[in-house]
């Protein structure tokens, strides 16, 4: 592995452009198969340090030095240097400084190796995770609506999917419909009499899933309900004996889904839970919350203290019961899968 590091030194007043112009880099970067991934690191300001100032590191990682050359001398990396002209020079306060490392630890413990890459996520997901043009249109419909761009992406639907699939599924309930792409990808899964059923909180958010889900024209029956989810389900009768629950909803409310969920599912049956890694707040699982130290910002992928607990009780419960038998699969976001023994 090879990482290229470059410090830049930029204005403040023109930090905000200067990471969108750098970000967009990624774009250039994915048409290389020796690319691995790219971070942006951003400086936050420390006592006593210049507030006119910000710094950035850009850090990528390609499998060796031949292939981060490759992009150096490429049409696309002087597309991306050159983005931008001479507006760059005037944000920055000096030339960056570059720095090449060579890697010399194996970054993967145990027994695993680990040869992911922003460019393999990619080729997977445009060969393997094909969405039918309703479901690109339902997605397009939804962002243009205002819809917070939350859902699950064609990756972890298509996994969601096969999961139903090789457990031949007829029923089940999903925990946050948001505009119902998830739920077009788990309804994909079900046969003609089967059904699902997708709990939302936002009355104007399930009757929009609702109308657009069926445009879809299902195979499956598919309804949308509205109000808090628990009280919803204590109106319910003969929803037992379930094939899976999908929970994609408020963190804090994980473990409580996932343990009405438990006695009401099937043998073989299925939990499954987006957004496992909480954003990276799971690297901190087993410390007591109160010492963490939540983002500042608050953003689609910031998480609170109460969130932490809420998810670290969700482990807890998948990883302790007896009655099942669970995994986190490391998708971008981490994806809990439990099924019932």
């Amino acid at each position: 592995m090879f990482i290229a590091m470059n410090r830049f030194q930029v204005k403040t007043e023109s930090a905000d452009l200067f990471e969108k112009h750098w970000r967009d880099r990624e774009s250039f970067l994915n048409h290389f198969s020796g690319f691995v991934r790219f971070r942006l690191l951003k400086s936050e300001p420390l006592f006593g340090a210049p507030t006119d100032v910000t710094e950035f590191v850009s850090h990528s990682e390609w499998l060796d030095q031949a292939s981060f050359e490759e992009w150096l001398h490429s049409d696309f990396s002087r597309k991306a240097h050159g983005k931008g002209g001479s507006t760059i020079k005037d944000w920055m306060m000096g030339p960056p400084k570059f720095s090449g490392y060579n890697e010399v630890m194996d970054q993967v413990p145990g027994h695993r190796t680990d040869f992911r890459s922003v460019r393999q996520d990619i080729l997977v997901e445009n060969h393997f995770a094909k969405e039918t043009e309703a479901q690109k249109e339902l997605l397009k419909k939804g962002n243009e609506s205002g819809l917070p761009p939350i859902s699950v992406g064609p990756f972890e639907g298509r996994i969601l999917e096969i999961l139903l699939r090789a457990i031949n599924a007829k029923r089940g309930i999903e925990f946050g419909t948001l505009g119902g792409y998830s739920a077009s990808w788990l309804a994909r899964a079900l046969p003609g009499d089967g059904e699902l059923l997708t709990l939302e909180l936002d009355p104007k958010r399930a009757e929009w899933a609702q109308a657009h889900i069926d445009a879809l024209k299902p195979a499956c029956k598919v309804r949308v309900l509205a109000g808090d989810a628990m009280k919803t389900l204590e109106t319910l009768k003969g929803w037992d004996s379930l094939d899976f629950v999908f929970i994609d909803a408020d963190k804090n409310s994980y473990p409580k889904y996932a343990a009405w969920a438990l006695p009401r599912l099937r043998k073989g049956g299925l939990i499954l839970a987006d957004n496992a890694y909480l954003w990276g707040a799971m690297n901190h699982f087993g410390k007591p919350a109160e010492t963490l130290h939540p983002p500042k910002a608050e953003g689609l992928h910031s998480w609170s203290k109460n969130q932490f607990e809420g998810m670290s009780d969700c482990w807890k419960l998948l990883s302790t019961d007896d009655s099942l038998a669970s995994i986190i699969l490391p998708t971008g976001e981490g994806l809990g899968i439990a099924i019932k023994l």
